[in-house]
């Protein structure tokens, strides 16, 4: 077993859109300078959709991503997006933390 006291991040969280039916998460471990203007284009893969203001992270979702967020709702029958929600605090997101240590080894007795 091994512990650590390191707050790694858990996932993203954002505020409601009253409007809102679903959030779609995007992803980027790519460092694309494009990433926000091709998801918001529809040119970008859909990582997740979730009903709650919050994403929390997979163990499979990448380490040092970049994320955004776009509201998507259906109206009278027509589909609306939001522009994408992507803060400074969503950019290189390390999932890794730190790296554990090492741990004793050569164990033996004493007499």
């Amino acid at each position: 077993m091994a512990r650590s006291n390191y707050d790694a991040p858990a996932g993203i969280a954002w505020d409601a859109d009253p409007e809102a039916q679903d959030y779609i998460i995007y992803v980027d471990a790519t460092d694309d300078n494009n990433f926000a203007e091709l998801a918001d284009s529809g040119q970008w893969p859909e990582h997740a959709r979730v009903t709650a203001t919050e994403y929390l992270f997979l163990e499979t979702d990448p380490d040092d991503a970049d994320w955004l967020v776009i509201s998507h709702a259906i109206i009278d029958g027509v589909e609306f997006w939001s522009d994408p929600h992507t803060p400074a605090a969503w950019q290189d997101i390390d999932l890794d933390g730190q790296n554990p240590l090492a741990g004793a080894i050569n164990g033996r007795l004493i007499a």
